[in-house]
């Protein structure tokens, strides 16, 4: 239903990404403890599958496909930005951007022993 998806390193992308989230430090894009949910990957699905809502339209049009959605888990462990970097339809769209609006607090990543902001990925899947 989901896959993590972790972004390369990208100067460009990481100065497009703080600019776009007016935020005071680069997000990294890999660090010594990555961000997590309730501490394991069993726990966003979980909530995914808990909160997903296949929409009406998806289904009487058996839409299938994914929506990856690139957001910042910030050093507060707060979800922030999301942007989508592969679209299927504006109400599958929609809907995996309602789920990362939704997500409760992370385990923030940490580097050098202190949190940190950091690029992340999720890929939905929609399938019938």
């Amino acid at each position: 239903m989901w896959s993590i998806i972790f972004l390369n390193s990208c100067t460009k992308c990481q100065d497009y990404v703080a600019a776009e989230c007016d935020l005071d430090e680069l997000p990294f894009t890999f660090v010594e403890k990555m961000p997590a949910y309730l501490g394991r990957n069993e726990a966003i699905d979980s909530f995914i599958k808990a909160n997903l809502i296949y929409p009406e339209s998806a289904k009487l049009n058996k839409t299938v496909g994914n929506v990856k959605i690139r957001f910042i888990v910030d050093k507060n462990g707060y979800v922030i930005c999301p942007k989508i970097i592969t679209s299927l339809t504006k109400d599958c769209d929609n809907e995996a951007l309602r789920i990362i609006h939704i997500f409760p607090k992370w385990e923030p990543g940490v580097h050098n022993s202190k949190p940190v902001n950091i690029t992340f990925a999720l890929q939905f899947e929609f399938k019938m």
